[in-house]
């Protein structure tokens, strides 16, 4: 539901921008993005690394991949808006939270990656602790990153209603 309802907010601004068809392809590819990462981490909490590691690794690399192309195009998406338009505070506060989250996310994701091919190469003492460091902010600051759809969504109400009941 969250992809929909972020296509569906970042389309609200179209009107404003220059390049409508390009805007409305990249919200398009970046909702796809959203919902692929959501695909991938369900694959990645049912299928473990020791029941089948192949599909395990390969949901891993396609959550990362979604999930980071989807901060970043989300981001970009969001710079456009404020070229085009004035912003409240919320925004302005949610789009830097975003930025930062993005950015703590990639850079833990890189320096896991280092870690993980270090420990593997040499398995020094302390080495995997780091990565297991690494891998929690990539978790957390990942999270975080989709909290702040609490501040994008802040001022609107959620109703879900039985069509049967609708007059």
């Amino acid at each position: 539901m969250v992809p929909f309802m972020y296509y569906n907010y970042f389309q609200a601004f179209k009107v404003n921008i220059t390049n409508k068809q390009l805007y409305s392809w990249l919200n398009l590819l970046n909702s796809s993005l959203h919902m692929t990462e959501i695909s991938a981490l369900i694959g990645l909490t049912y299928i473990s690394s020791t029941e089948n590691f192949l599909i395990h690794e390969n949901c891993f690399i396609v959550f990362m991949v979604a999930a980071l192309t989807y901060m970043l195009l989300t981001c970009v998406l969001l710079k456009w808006v404020r070229t085009y338009m004035m912003t409240n505070a919320l925004q302005d506060k949610a789009f830097k939270y975003k930025v930062t989250l993005f950015v703590l996310n990639l850079t833990s994701f890189l320096i896991a990656v280092y870690f993980f091919f270090r420990h593997n190469a040499y398995c020094e003492p302390g080495v995997y602790t780091l990565f297991a460091l690494c891998e929690y902010l990539v978790v957390c600051s990942n999270m975080a990153f989709h909290l702040t759809a609490a501040l994008d969504f802040k001022e609107m109400v959620l109703c879900l209603v039985n069509p049967s009941e609708i007059q």
